[in-house]
Order: C-alpha cells, then structure tokens, then sequence
C-alpha cells in the first residue's frame, strides 16, 4: 500500500514538472515570437502593400499598385516595372531591427545629427491596403560594421538596420520605370510589317497561324513568337524625350528615314517603332509610340534588328523530320561505302558480319542517328528537282520495310554568308521535293566512319621489347 502511495506521489510530481515545463516553454515561445514581432521594421506584410513613396535629396519616387500591377505617379505617370517594385517590396518587409543605436525621451537634433539623421539620406514611406503606413528615415551615417541607422515614424529612438535600406536608395527612377520596347500584348498581335537591313516583309495571323503575305514559305512558329519575345523584352537604357520629338532630334538620332522600321497591330490598334544606329553617339537609338518617346538602347541590339529577315523565320526542320523510335533499319551510301544495321529487339547490329581488322561500335550508331534526327536545313536555294543529282544517301525503315525517312545529298556547293563563303551540299528528303543546302561540315559530321572503322591494333609488351632489342 505504502510503495503504491509514494508510486501515485511520483507519478504527480512528474506530471506537475511537466506541465511546470511546458508553461514555461510556451511562454519562452511566445515572448520570443513577440520579441520577433517587435523587431519587424515593416509591420504589415509584403501582400499588403500597395504604396511607396521614396524621397531622396533631389528625387522623389511615388509608386502605387492597382489591380493591373504597379505604376508610377512621380516624378512622371507611367508604368512601373512590376518585377522591380516586387522585389524592392519582398527584400524589406522582411527586414528586422538589428539593435536600439539610441533610445531617448526627447531626441534631439544634436542625436539626429550624430546619426546623420537630421538631413537623411532616405526617408520611405509603406502603405497598405488598409490605410495604414510606416515612414523609415535612413540616416547618412554608418555604424562601424556598415549597417544603416533608421527611425520609424517619428519615434524616439534611433535603430540599426541592415545597410539595404541604404543600397536600396541608389536605385533611380529608370530601375523602377517599366522598360520594355514594347509594353502590349503579344498574343493579340495579328499583324507585323518589318523592314531592315536584309529584308522587307509582311506577316498575318490566320487562324492562330503566322503566315508570309505573298510568300508560299511555311514558317517556324516558334520563331516568329520568339522573335515577338526578343522585340518586347528589348530593355531601353534611357529615355531621352518623352512625347514627340523634334524633326531636328530626330535627324541628331539618325531617325529620319530609319533604316529599321517595324509595326505590330492588334484589333485596339498599331504600335510602331523606328531604330538605327547612331555613329556620332556610338548608340542605338529608337522612336516608338503608343507611348512616343525616344528612347536608348543597347547597342548590342543592333544586331537582331538589323538582321531581321523572313528567310530566318522559315520553317528548317519539317522537312528533316522524323520518328526516332519507328526506326528499324539503316542503309548508308557515301564516299563510295555502304552500310547496313538492323535493330534486333533493343540491339543495333551490322547486317553484314564485319571482318577481323573491323571494329563495330554501337554507341556510334546510336549517336548518327540522333544527328541525323537533328539535323536542319542551313539554307534555301533556288534549284529545281528535276536538276539535283545528290548519290549520297540515308535510308531509314520501320520493321515492315516502310519508308520511315530518306536523306539525299550532293553535290557541293559555295555560298556565301556574312561576307564569307561557306561549303554546303545540295539535299532533299522523301518529304517533299523542294530542294535545300545543308552545311558540308555538319553532314561530314555524321559520324557513320566511327560506326564501323579499322581495328586499333594493341602490340604486346614481348613484341615491343623484341623490337628494342632488334633496334
């Protein structure tokens, strides 16, 4: 009776130095928590805010978020770059107080001045959706582990904080300035109009489809979108005059006349830009509208607009297609050799048995044919099928003999590109019987000498000392 007593003593003791211990513990937790809480510089979270006002020395930066992303209110009314302002908004609502520099009844402007808080590099000032707001004033001055000094609202205390609410601070107006060349949907456009260096052409959306207005050319759809992509993610570097400018501008900018000249339409309307290089700024310069303004871009750039071409957008690889997998056999015929290999369940074999000073290496195969598969047509020319004489060929089958994909090429020929001339062979697929150029060097590259070439002969170590001693 006695051991059962002190056993239910001891099992109390133990419960009430749990339930002891986990009081305590939820208390460390939640003054932890609150102590976490307090030090949160921004109290509302990053969802919640939709205003930023940013007031420099000799700028002003007022931002504010509707329901179609964020636009700038000053110093100018245009849209913002939403990427930026998000990011700006994700990197210091999470920021945290790191000590109290300074906590007094009254701060003076003696402490504002020790802080260089009396003329602040920064002053921020957050809102959110609710109407509420948090001012941050920066100080000029550092700590001597670079860390900010800040003062919220108008207490009366000075805080240190993480330098980005400095750094932050040097980003301009251009870092939160949408800079997109062109800022519209690029799914509602049905219509595009270019002119360039290379080329003048014209493309219609029909039927979800782009097609070459007077062209019976099939083209690559994913490059037309891609290049749509590359005009609207042009960044510009500057914006040089916002509105229309003058004759005299433009003539400056080499504008007038520009050798560059593209028009995107949709059913709301069009918007066109004109671009060239200028040779007295040693910039590329271009004049939109839907905004008009002149604008400034990287220099670099000069290369995709000036080289625009319908002839880069044409579909090169429909006629050099194929399923891999539906292929069973392989016949090879150039340079004067012949080659056969069969697919026996998952193994590639020779057809014919190679010979004793031979070497056969599947993996080789393997690699030739996806060259093949990947192959692209380089280049368009002009020549008739009733004129190509090509002999080398790649016959591919399934396993009932049908035609899964025949390679025809032959003979040589010189283009020239860029300047350069360059080999290619004429070549043709069973596809279609339009003629194409396919460059020498990657058809050389296809690899059928290393399927099947001569054996590296390995001398023994008897041999060689035989040898030596001969010697």
């Amino acid at each position: 009776m006695k051991m059962r007593t002190t056993a239910i003593l001891g099992g109390a003791t133990l419960a009430l130095a749990l339930g002891a211990y986990f009081f305590d513990y939820k208390i460390e937790e939640k003054q932890a928590l609150q102590k976490d809480s307090d030090a949160q510089i921004i109290t509302f979270t990053a969802e919640q805010i939709n205003f930023i006002e940013i007031q420099k020395k000799n700028e002003k930066i007022v931002l504010q978020k509707n329901e179609t992303g964020w636009m700038l209110l000053e110093p100018i009314q245009d849209k913002a770059d939403s990427n930026q302002v998000e990011e700006l908004v994700k990197v210091l609502s999470g920021e945290k107080m790191i000590a109290v520099a300074k906590d007094s009844v009254q701060l003076t402007n003696i402490d504002l001045k020790e802080f260089g808080l009396d003329d602040p590099a920064v002053t921020y000032n957050f809102k959110n959706n609710a109407g509420n707001s948090k001012k941050i004033v920066v100080g000029t001055q550092k700590n001597f582990e670079g860390n900010s000094f800040v003062r919220l609202n108008s207490d009366q205390k000075v805080l240190v904080a993480n330098s980005i609410w400095l750094s932050k601070a040097e980003n301009n107006l251009l870092y939160y300035r949408e800079k997109r060349l062109y800022r519209h949907s690029l799914g509602e456009i049905n219509h595009i109009t270019a002119k360039s260096l290379q080329d003048q052409f014209e493309l219609k959306k029909i039927d979800s489809k782009w097609v070459a207005v007077g062209h019976e050319h099939e083209l690559d759809q994913n490059k037309v979108r891609e290049m749509l992509k590359k005009i609207s993610e042009t960044s510009i570097q500057e914006y040089v005059f916002e509105g229309e400018p003058s004759n005299s501008m433009l003539k400056q900018k080499g504008l007038v006349k520009s050798p560059v000249q593209l028009k995107l339409e949709t059913a709301e309307g069009a918007w066109s830009v004109e671009i060239n290089q200028s040779e007295q700024d040693k910039a590329l310069f271009a004049v939109t509208d839907r905004p008009t303004m002149l604008v400034r871009l990287d220099i670099t750039e000069w290369e995709f607009f000036g080289n625009l071409s319908l002839d880069n957008l044409r579909d090169r690889i429909t006629l050099t297609r194929f399923n891999l997998e539906e292929v069973k056999k392989v016949f090879y015929k150039a340079n004067g050799r012949e080659m056969s290999f069969v697919k026996e369940g998952l193994v590639w074999k020779p057809v014919t048995p190679i010979s004793e000073t031979q070497e056969y290496s599947e993996t080789e195969l393997v690699k030739t044919l996806n060259r093949i598969h990947d192959l692209e047509i380089s280049e368009f020319v002009n020549k008739g099928s009733e004129e190509f004489k090509g002999s080398n060929m790649v016959i591919l089958q399934a396993d009932s003999n049908r035609l899964v994909y025949q390679l025809n090429w032959g003979p040589e020929l010189k283009l020239k590109r860029k300047g350069l001339d360059k080999d290619y062979y004429y070549a043709r697929t069973q596809i279609a019987p339009q003629i194409f150029a396919v460059e020498k060097a990657k058809l050389d590259a296809i690899g059928f000498a290393k399927v099947i070439q001569p054996k590296t002969m390995v001398v023994s170590t008897d041999e060689t000392q035989k040898e030596e001693s001969a010697r």
